[in-house]
């Protein structure tokens, strides 16, 4: 299948707005692993970042439409959900077709709302999204039962259906390296406080908290229903940084773990 995922951007660009060159962001490694994971798959991944990607509206449809995906998928955070809505929203009208998956912090707190919320969402993927995507889009091509898919929720016969909790993946080095290929690491420039030496890039190499207590942050809400800190094996993050020194040039790796 054509999956296409988008980072969401903050605001489209205006038709005839000059596109200027962003700073600060870094390639969105958590979708990389998923579009590598649906990529070893055999099916045809995209992941278009509109936020390096400056598009209008108009630009992003004209996209889609030339890749013509059998999915669209989008992450939701909590400042992204407007423009989320309206891209699912565009996708719906232009292209009835296609599938339409959302997933990411914002959906993962509030999965029946978002459903709800958006009659142009089609599926919702809760919490981490790996073994579910892969579950998910299989099932999806083979016209397959979707209530053995564990971890989504969607409608059915007018009622928002969950299909249940999936366990947290313990062993993080089942997973594959996050494939770069996705992306043209040029359009990533950091800032100033992001590196000593270019280029620069990042790396996860971790997930969840030891402590879990601070009020402040997500890890300690009841959102997290099994907490607690896994990481990738030593010589799993070495492969990872040899992969991006040979691959890429890469001087300067900046670690985005949760902890």
């Amino acid at each position: 299948m054509r999956v296409l995922f988008i980072i969401p951007p903050f605001g489209f660009r205006k038709e005839g707005e000059k596109i200027k060159q962003k700073k600060g962001f870094m390639p969105p490694i958590g979708v990389a692993l998923l579009g590598t994971i649906l990529d070893e798959e055999g099916h045809d991944v995209r992941i278009l970042d509109l936020q390096v990607d400056q598009f209008t509206e108009e630009e992003l449809l004209e996209y889609i439409g030339k890749f013509h995906p059998h999915l669209v998928c989008l992450s939701i955070l909590d400042a992204t959900m407007k423009i989320v809505n309206t891209i699912f929203s565009s996708v719906k009208k232009s292209y009835p077709e296609i599938i339409t998956v959302c997933g990411g912090v914002h959906a993962s707190m509030y999965p029946q709302e978002t459903l709800e919320g958006n009659i142009d969402i089609d599926y919702l993927a809760y919490g981490e999204a790996e073994l579910t995507i892969k579950e998910l889009v299989a099932a999806l091509e083979a016209k397959s039962d979707l209530h053995s898919v564990v971890g989504i929720y969607f409608r059915e016969n007018g009622e928002v259906i969950f299909t249940g909790y999936r366990p947290l993946v313990k062993d993080l080095d089942q997973f594959p390296i996050p494939n770069r290929k996705f992306f043209d690491l040029k359009k990533y420039v950091p800032t100033p406080n992001q590196y000593k030496r270019m280029p620069a890039t990042n790396m996860i190499t971790g997930r969840g908290c030891t402590y879990s207590l601070c009020t402040f942050c997500f890890e300690s809400t009841q959102y997290v229903r099994e907490k607690g800190y896994r990481r990738v094996s030593v010589q799993r993050a070495i492969e990872e940084i040899h992969y991006l020194q040979k691959e890429y040039g890469i001087r300067e790796i900046v670690f985005w773990d949760d902890e």
